[in-house]
């Protein structure tokens, strides 16, 4: 493919009778399609018969009943447009002859060979360092001759060291093996919302787990790549095949962006190549997502990054220039970039929308090998009033750089990793020249060739003619090779330790011959060692965050997908499965990575969770630290699911009573009934005595009264007697008692 081609016209011609048909967005979520025979459209016979019972299943096969009675097992699905075309926001555009094809072809290819040309630097660095990873064994060559003149094939390990540790680490902080998902409630929420939440994670996890499968196979390809360049990418779309979301992991060099562009969502172009098999492209063809057209025979074309790819596949072992012809893919770019209206004859309903001379995003896919556009469909939301651009991609960056690539340990080690090498091979070659000497020995007066230096265990020629009383030991001549200095292995060694530093795989001596460490000079090494890889994993955090988000907004163009492919879902048998109706059930959700950004490893979890569990239980904290959620944080941090150990309050079942704690109990209420009624029988004595006592007194009152009265009577009768007076009969007699 030559610089400066130019798309031939689109064969318009060679489009079947099905080009009426709105196509799937690789990317977007398609419409509900009716299934329909695909090869009776092919053919044009007509109305195709009425679906009376349609199922879709989660790997893309159709179960159909029509109207006739028949049943079709497996049938793929073709989607069919009925009505107004403007009406379809995401019909493929390609199919509309009225619009450039040729010219938004021609556009497509010199943008993405210009975005190629800006990067040519980091392709031919990403080649350079597939060779020090040391993945291909090497083979001496033959002794002679034509040998080489380094006797050991020997690669240093700091960079695929490097890159293996870190692939492990960030492995097992993305993919837990409960999934990668988690809904995070503030504080404490109806039991209604907790319920919502956690319905949404678990169904959401099941899916990446057990139904999209390629998630926890194709993740970890990723980070190996992000590893090793310093970037990974991860292509969250609904797959038209599939007819479910996916995210796959796309290679550095597949995707194609320009050094000008800062990020991924305002990049002027972003092309993603993809090497399909002719299967795949029918099959894409078939599901609605490319046009019917007629395609050549794929040739070998590597496409952009061609030469890193085949590097890869050397590394492997693999072969690429004996594959068969009928084995060849084609090559298919993916481009997102901004088209002009005018220019390119787009005039449909939407696009009558949009203020004069603003382009627009646009998704074009164009088939390299033959030159044809295959898609033209809009990529920007249908409501959005701005018309920005849809990003499907992720991107999972090491260490920020000062361009839109970032640093990858190829280029933080690898000059070090190729000194290393050096110094490496020169120390075993030095060994080996020591033990196997090489030197001259006398023949005549002339080499037997122009060459001076002998091989491991080689004696070159060198003419002479023996005569009486030759001593043979002057006869050959040793090189003076001397064995491994050690300042060099020295050197070597500070040199390892300098770049391991730099890579944040030093190890730390904590273990046995250094346990008189103090625990806290450990936990400071290990912050200062770590604080590299914490800031990555952050960086991780955020972009899967990103990546998850994106896979909820493809579920939301599909609400019951949600729970149509996630119905085999194990639950217990009193649990009665959510039905997930609209997107408005879970998009508010706050749904996070099940990792947590401020803790890069498991130790400082396990410290963490030590320290919360330490504090938990001074007296201090009695009454004001929530004992369930310190539990659940430790489970959690030993791998273990804190459902399945930590009751929660409302679920705790109620004590029985302690056999001596109730015997105390009865004792002392007998003890107060005892004295209760002591005291009520004291009352009582109490209230008797009273009562005599005022009893007495009256009396005592009545007698003195009496007494008082008789005296009175006494001194009124002597006066009377005195005056000479009697008593009237009025008087009353007074009788002493």
């Amino acid at each position: 493919m030559a610089d400066g081609l130019v798309l031939p016209p689109q064969p318009q011609a060679e489009v079947q009778p099905n080009d009426g048909r709105p196509m799937a967005n690789l990317g977007e979520a398609p419409p509900r399609p009716t299934i329909y025979n695909w090869q009776q459209l092919r053919q044009g016979s007509g109305e195709p018969p009425n679906v009376v019972i349609e199922d879709h299943r989660p790997d893309g096969t159709v179960t159909q009943v029509l109207d006739d009675g028949s049943v079709n097992v497996g049938m793929p699905a073709v989607h069919t447009h009925r009505g107004d075309e403007d009406d379809d926001f995401d019909r493929n555009l390609a199919l509309d002859n009225t619009i450039n094809l040729t010219g938004i072809g021609t556009e497509t290819v010199e943008g993405v060979r210009a975005d190629q040309a800006s990067r040519s630097e980091w392709e031919s660095q990403y080649e350079k360092a597939l060779g020090l990873l040391g993945l291909k064994i090497e083979e001496l060559e033959a002794m002679g001759r034509a040998r080489t003149r380094e006797p050991s094939r020997a690669n240093h390990t700091l960079l695929i060291e490097a890159i293996v540790k870190y692939f492990a680490g960030a492995s097992a902080e993305l993919l837990p093996a409960s999934g990668p998902a988690k809904v995070a409630t503030i504080g404490r929420q109806p039991d209604e919302e907790e319920m919502r939440a956690k319905d949404f994670q678990d169904t959401l996890n099941y899916y990446l787990t057990d139904v999209a499968t390629e998630y926890y196979d194709d993740t970890p390809r990723m980070l190996i790549h992000q590893a090793f360049c310093g970037q990974g990418y991860k292509k969250a779309f609904r797959c038209p095949v599939r007819r479910r979301p996916v995210s796959e992991s796309v290679n550095a060099e597949d995707l194609i962006v320009s050094e000008q562009a800062v990020n991924l969502d305002n990049a002027i172009r972003v092309t993603h190549q993809i090497q399909m098999t002719k299967a795949d492209l029918f099959r894409m063809q078939i599901a609605g997502a490319y046009a019917d057209v007629k395609l050549p025979t794929p040739t070998q074309n590597f496409g952009l990054g061609g030469m890193a790819q085949r590097k890869i596949k050397e590394t492997e072992g693999i072969t690429l220039g004996g594959s068969r012809p009928q084995d060849m893919n084609y090559l298919v770019w993916e481009t997102d970039e901004d088209l002009d209206l005018g220019q390119n004859n787009l005039n449909g309903k939407y696009e009558r929308a949009v203020p004069d001379g603003m382009p627009l995003p646009y998704k074009v896919v164009t088939d390299v090998t033959g030159m044809h556009v295959l898609a033209v469909r809009r990529n920007w939301r249908r409501d959005d009033p701005f018309f920005r651009k849809r990003n499907m991609f992720v991107k999972f960056g090491l260490i920020p750089g000062m361009g839109f690539y970032d640093w990858g340990f190829m280029q933080l080690l690898g000059n070090q990793t190729r000194n290393l090498r050096t110094m490496l091979r020169l120390l075993i070659s030095a060994g080996m020249f020591n033990l196997f000497p090489g030197g001259f020995k006398l023949k005549g007066a002339r080499t037997s060739s122009n060459e001076g230096t002998p091989g491991v265990g080689e004696w070159v020629d060198v003419d002479f003619t023996m005569g009486p009383g030759v001593d043979i030991s002057k006869l050959f001549m040793p090189m003076p090779y001397k064995p491994a200095d050690p300042t060099y292995i020295q050197l070597m060694e500070l040199h390892k330790q300098d770049a391991m530093r730099l890579g944040g795989t030093v190890e730390l001596e904590v273990g046995e011959g250094r346990t008189n460490v103090p625990v806290g000079t450990v936990l400071a090494m290990v912050e200062q060692q770590v604080q590299v890889m914490a800031a990555v994993h952050k960086g991780n955090h955020r972009a899967q965050k990103s990546e998850l988000r994106k896979i909820r907004e493809l579920f939301a163009e599909n609400p019951k997908d949600l729970w149509v492919l996630t119905r085999e879902r194990p639950k217990a048998s009193d649990y009665t499965a959510r039905m997930w109706e609209t997107a408005d059930e879970f998009m508010d959700l706050n749904l996070t990575p099940a990792t947590d950004p401020n803790v890069p490893s498991q130790a400082h979890r396990l410290m963490s969770a030590n320290v919360a569990l330490m504090v938990s239980g001074m007296p201090q904290a009695q009454g004001k630290v929530d004992i369930e959620e310190v539990l659940r944080l430790v489970f959690n941090a030993i791998g273990l699911p804190a459902e399945r150990y930590v009751i929660r309050a409302e679920q705790q079942p109620q004590p029985g009573p302690d056999p001596k704690v109730a015997a105390k109990q009865a004792e002392l209420e007998q003890k107060q009934q005892e004295d209760l009624q002591k005291a009520q029988q004291g009352a009582a004595e109490l209230q008797l005595k009273r009562e005599q006592m005022a009893a007495d007194l009256q009396k005592a009152a009545a007698g003195n009264e009496t007494s008082l009265q008789v005296e009175a009577l006494k001194a009124h009768a002597q006066h009377a007697a005195q005056e000479g007076a009697l008593p009237t009969a009025n008087e009353p007699t007074i009788v002493a008692p």
